[in-house]
Parts: structure tokens; sequence; C-alpha cells
């Protein structure tokens, strides 16, 4: 499924060589696991987000990849789902 990009907290990324920017469609490959280090759209309440998964002791980081220094990690310790990876991105207006 394709999701539309909002924000900068994932311009610094880099997916098949490209940056996920706002506006951007996120190609995502629905599954419920992911591996440390990936790209993942995690549900968080009603709320999605994409970030980079890192598991660590006794929690989970999602760890934004962006030049603006205001995205900050979420860390989370339950309460949240993977919806899906990243697989590619689809430049807006291209």
């Amino acid at each position: 499924f394709f999701l539309r990009a909002v924000g900068d907290s994932m311009n610094d990324a880099r997916i098949s060589g490209k940056t996920i920017d706002d506006g951007d469609f996120v190609l995502i490959k629905k599954q419920q696991t992911a591996n440390p280090g990936n790209r993942v759209v995690a549900l968080i309440g009603d709320e999605a987000t994409i970030k980079k998964l890192v598991p660590e002791d006794g929690h989970v980081r999602l760890q934004p990849e962006s030049t603006n220094p205001k995205n900050k990690p979420i860390l989370l310790f339950d309460d949240f789902s993977i919806q899906g990876v990243v697989s590619d991105v689809i430049k807006k207006g291209k």
C-alpha cells in the first residue's frame, strides 16, 4: 500500500537512493514484524509514523532520519504495532 509522507522527519533516510520528503508517496510492504534498522510504518494509538526501527533493552526507539534537529526519537514501551516496512519512494511531481 502507499502512504503520503507528511513532514521532514525522514528527509535524510535513503530508500533505493531516494530520500523521503514531504508529499512523497511511500510504498509499504504490509507486514506485522520488521528487522532492526528497517524503516517501518508504526501505528501509535490512531496515528501512523514512518521511522527507523531500533530495538533497545526493554523498549523500541523509532528513530527519525532528518536534517531537522527538531525531530526527536520516539521511545515505545508498549501499545504500538508495525503496519509494514518501507520498500520504495515515489517522489512527488515525478
